[in-house]
């Protein structure tokens, strides 16, 4: 049948060719929707699949770690019941009844001995000088002793004659060459005397000393010895 055929039908009026390019076009895009649906819903199979999977592996590595756990409790549960099964009984021993410790009579000490007593303390006596002796009163004259005076090398009668005009008797004897007669001053009388000497003459002193002296003789009874 042509196309001009179908349009010169009346009693088909309502029924146009020009709509069945339409249903061709969609007849067309169904299979191209379905095969799109197709591959979304492998998509989703896949991802959905992939999400199990970790969700599977997940579960069995918590399970894995608890079975670890449980493992590593019950074992040493198990060997702290072996060790505490091993360890042998506590065995109580009775500690031995002391022995009485016989009583013994302390045995008396001697007394300790007394310190020797301390040295007495030592005392520093200063013993006085010796008194000075009394000088020896000279001779009384007529006696024939004489006294030594202090320069040691003449002599007096007796204490009427002084030391000082002996002195100077026998300074003037020996600076005029040992004369037999000489004047002396005598500081004591402020007066000169005549002495007339002679000798050797052996006189005696006082302390008991004898020896060989000149004599010298004057004045108003005096008697001098140098020597």
């Amino acid at each position: 049948m042509s196309d001009n055929e179908i349009g010169d039908d009346p009693s088909d009026g309502e029924t146009e060719v020009a709509e069945v390019p339409p249903e061709t076009q969609a007849a067309v895009e169904l299979p191209t929707l379905a095969a799109q649906g197709v591959a979304w819903s492998l998509d989703d199979a896949e991802e959905d699949h992939s999400r199990s999977r970790w969700r599977n592996r997940l579960v069995w590595a918590v399970l894995v770690t608890l079975l670890c756990a449980i493992s590593i409790a019950v074992g040493g549960f198990s060997m702290e019941l072996l060790a505490h099964r091993a360890q042998p009984p506590a065995v109580t021993v009775a500690a031995p009844r002391p022995e009485p410790t016989p009583t013994t009579t302390p045995t008396p000490t001697a007394a300790p001995a007394p310190p020797p007593p301390s040295p007495p303390p030592t005392v520093t006596v200063h013993a006085a000088p010796p008194p000075e002796l009394p000088t020896p009163a000279p001779a009384p004259p007529g006696r024939g002793r004489f006294i030594v005076c202090p320069s040691g090398r003449d002599g007096v009668a007796s204490a009427v004659t002084s030391c000082a005009f002996a002195d100077n008797v026998r300074r003037v004897y020996y600076n005029q060459g040992q004369p037999d007669g000489l004047v002396a001053y005598s500081p004591v009388t402020d007066e000169s005397y005549l002495m007339q000497c002679f000798g050797p003459y052996r006189a005696t002193f006082t302390d008991g000393d004898v020896q060989d002296v000149v004599k010298c003789v004057g004045g108003n009874d005096a008697e001098v010895v140098v020597w």
